[in-house]
């Protein structure tokens, strides 16, 4: 059967739209109906519909506002330090050196673990008895340090833990992005006297800004979402210091089994991660 030309395309994009359909939009609007109820998990058939009354009740919450300064706190801190990191590490790994190979390997071994294998083996180092954080410490004349247990410093153990998982990625994407600068603009540079500095501002900083700004918009995406870290870690403790949105809805959800409250508390993450990343994408000048 003849097959209409200006029709075609749509057909090819057929199976790629419905498979959307299926993983993205339904779940989303599945979610969304159920940000409207009142329901737990265990009694389902008892669902009472209440509107908004569940954004209601979050935007009047104490402890809604505590985790999302906590998560803001979390994920700007975390993403500036991974980025600085990730970006002098590229820089030092792009000159060239004969150990270049071997550092990158390194650099890149944290980020092929698995997050809750980190989560674990970053716990017994927060350890207090038994933790090599604090027996590192204790050599340098340092009382040992309450890192889980202290509301000040859990938060903080935290984002060491995500920093040193997922600077390499950093690295790695940073990395091909000063390959593909063409080198002769450098060349030209430094017969021009430019200084390290002037090259890195004027040359480096411009060819680099999408691969910045797509940077900087995974690592906020993958923070707002990220619950993994917080449940092995320290479960949202002690008391609430650590308890990010994602790991908010988690409690609620399948803790508490308040379905509605985790609900909406997940689409307001949903459009505050869409707002900032979108914004990233718009500064950055990011083309898809």
């Amino acid at each position: 059967m003849p097959v209409n030309k200006k029709t075609f395309p749509y057909l090819l994009l057929l199976p790629s739209l419905l498979l959307i359909l299926l993983v993205g939009i339904y779940p989303l609007m599945y979610l969304i109906q159920n940000s409207l109820f009142s329901f737990t998990l265990i009694r389902q058939a008892e669902k009472v519909f209440v509107g908004l009354a569940n954004y209601r009740d979050l935007l009047i919450s104490q402890q809604f506002w505590s985790s999302l300064l906590i998560t803001v706190i979390y994920v700007v801190s975390s993403t500036f330090i991974t980025f600085v990191l990730g970006l002098g590490i590229a820089l030092l790994l792009n000159q060239g050196t004969p150990l270049t190979r071997v550092f990158r390997s390194i650099f890149l071994m944290p980020m092929v673990a698995t997050p809750v294998i980190v989560a674990l083996t970053w716990r017994h180092i927060w350890d207090f008895r038994f933790g090599i954080m604090n027996l590192f410490l204790s050599k340098v004349g340092i009382k040992p340090l309450l890192w889980l247990a202290d509301t000040k410093l859990a938060l903080l153990s935290i984002i060491i833990t995500d920093v040193w998982q997922w600077t390499p990625f950093v690295i790695l994407v940073i990395e091909a992005g000063l390959v593909a600068i063409p080198e002769y603009l450098y060349e030209a540079a430094v017969v021009d006297g430019c200084n390290f500095w002037k090259r890195f501002w004027y040359m480096t900083v411009p060819h680099l800004r999408p691969v910045i700004g797509l940077t900087l918009a995974i690592r906020v995406m993958d923070l707002f979402r990220n619950a993994d870290l917080v449940y092995v870690i320290t479960s949202g403790g002690p008391g609430t210091s650590t308890e990010v949105l994602a790991f908010s809805v988690f409690k609620k959800a399948f803790v508490i089994f308040q379905i509605g409250d985790a609900a909406a508390t997940a689409i307001i993450l949903v459009i505050l991660t869409t707002f900032i990343v979108s914004s990233l994408i718009k500064r950055w000048d990011i083309e898809f």
